[in-house]
């Protein structure tokens, strides 16, 4: 498990939300990846269910995923679930989220959904190299204007003026 694993009333062990990007140059994207652990550290097997969704920096929603049913889950069993969202766009900041939400309860005791959240940076490279490109554009024109201008000829002397002798 990533991270320090947190204790639900002595039944399951749940990691922290872990989010693994996987960029790419085009204006679409990349992929993203969540991962949550979980761990049953009780004597009977859990049947529990998880929803997974990603948002942007302004908390507008980017894709979701339907509830995943995290089925018998053993006794002593450590089970790691991911959800990969595809071509999430070059948003640069995303929040990952994941509700887990397991029975009722077990063995008399009352159970509530949790809630895991983790923040990712993902570099836009289609806005980087387009930028690069215009950088280089505009370096490459004032460069020519520069050179353009040192080559002009220098203009004729005024008649009457001749050259000037120390």
């Amino acid at each position: 498990m990533s991270g320090e694993p947190t204790n639900i009333h002595d039944f399951f062990y749940v990691s922290g939300l872990t989010v693994l990007p996987a960029p790419q140059i085009g204006p679409e994207g990349g992929d993203l990846t969540l991962e949550f652990t979980m761990k049953n550290v009780s004597t009977a097997p859990i049947t529990s269910s998880l929803r997974f969704w990603l948002d942007n920096a302004i908390n507008l929603p980017v894709q979701t995923l339907d509830t995943v049913e995290v089925a018998n889950l053993a006794p002593g069993e450590t089970r790691t679930m991911r959800a990969t969202f595809e071509d999430v766009g070059q948003w640069t900041f995303f929040r990952g989220h994941v509700t887990m939400t397991p029975p009722v309860d077990i063995a008399g005791t009352a159970l509530w959904s949790l809630t895991r959240d983790s923040f990712t940076l993902i570099l836009p490279w289609f806005l980087t190299a387009m930028l690069v490109l215009l950088a280089a554009l505009v370096l490459a024109v004032r460069q020519l204007l520069r050179l353009r201008r040192s080559r002009r000829p220098l203009p004729d002397l005024a008649l009457g003026y001749g050259p000037v002798t120390s």
